[in-house]
């Protein structure tokens, strides 16, 4: 497993995961910057979040373009995040019309106050509500968690409820990706 610290995230275009050997996700620069203006690092921080919106590739690839950023009407509290559906709904379609229909939902993102988060039982029932509710284009959701010092992705299927943790993918000549001990 490898860590990228939000300081070395900045120096690089993108954060890239990998579901499997043949399809990847890549986080943009500029929802890497949005990410880290809600990062939970001093213990007055509320938990942030939203909706992950972005593009799937002919190449099975997934490109995380945009994210909601938390809206007047959410309620956010030190360890929890309510997310108001109407107010992001209306994100989701302005940027769906305003790519053209290629813009897609393609999950929910939230902030921790840890150095590496990881889903609280909360958190994963709530994943599952989703999958089984939601509408969207694919047989799969992903689900971001941004800590103090590490973004983490989990992919939630649709047809068993499973969520698996996804992996940084490194490039060979990667020099900012550091591997964890």
């Amino acid at each position: 497993m490898m860590i990228v610290r939000f300081a070395e995230i900045m120096e690089i275009n993108s954060l890239v995961f990998s579901i499997d050997s043949k399809m990847k996700i890549k986080i943009s620069d500029e929802v890497l910057k949005i990410i880290q203006k809600y990062k939970q690092d001093t213990k007055y921080s509320l938990e942030a979040g939203g909706i992950i919106l972005g593009r799937y590739l002919w190449s099975e690839d997934v490109v995380i373009d945009y994210i909601t950023a938390p809206m007047d009407n959410d309620k956010r509290k030190r360890y929890y995040f309510y997310r108001n559906k109407e107010s992001h709904q209306a994100e989701i379609i302005k940027y769906w019309r305003e790519s053209n229909g290629t813009c897609n939902y393609l999950g929910e993102w939230h902030t921790h106050p840890e150095d590496i988060p990881k889903p609280s039982e909360y958190d994963i029932n709530q994943w599952k509500k989703i999958i089984k509710n939601a509408q969207y284009d694919n047989d799969y959701l992903l689900f971001l968690i941004a800590g103090k010092k590490q973004i983490k992705i989990w992919i939630g299927y649709q047809d068993n409820l499973n969520i698996k943790e996804l992996l940084i993918y490194k490039n060979k000549g990667d020099k900012n990706a550091k591997k964890s001990s």
